[in-house]
């Protein structure tokens, strides 16, 4: 498995929209992939009002992950816990990883590409 890493929050750089690129080109190869949003990365995973600031809404593409079958998202249980957040609040399809777990997580990918 490739595993994605996002670590920015949204439109807080580029990176987001490359990374998310990279995965749905991936995706589009039937390449085996997971995106894990790290940190302020599951600050993406709220609903968002991209209009405000004129950038394309992240959610829109997180939504079509499941089309190239790059399902569930993951994420950290403690990221989750830092900004008050909650599976209920997601309406996304998303894994949540515990403490304990993530180093396994993350060694268990074949690849590992973080932006």
């Amino acid at each position: 498995m490739i595993l994605f890493i996002s670590k920015s929050a949204p439109f807080e750089l580029q990176k987001n929209k490359e990374l998310l690129d990279m995965v749905l080109a991936a995706g589009a190869f039937d390449l085996n992939c997971a995106l894990l949003l790290q940190g302020e990365g599951v600050l993406q995973l709220r609903k968002q009002d991209s209009q405000i600031i004129e950038q394309k809404d992240i959610n829109k593409t997180l939504n079509a992950l499941p089309l190239y079958d790059i399902e569930p998202i993951y994420v950290f249980e403690q990221d989750l816990t830092r900004f008050s957040m909650n599976e209920n609040d997601i309406q996304l399809d998303i894994n949540v990883i515990a403490k304990a777990d993530q180093n396994a997580f993350i060694q268990g990918a074949s690849k590992v590409i973080r932006l």
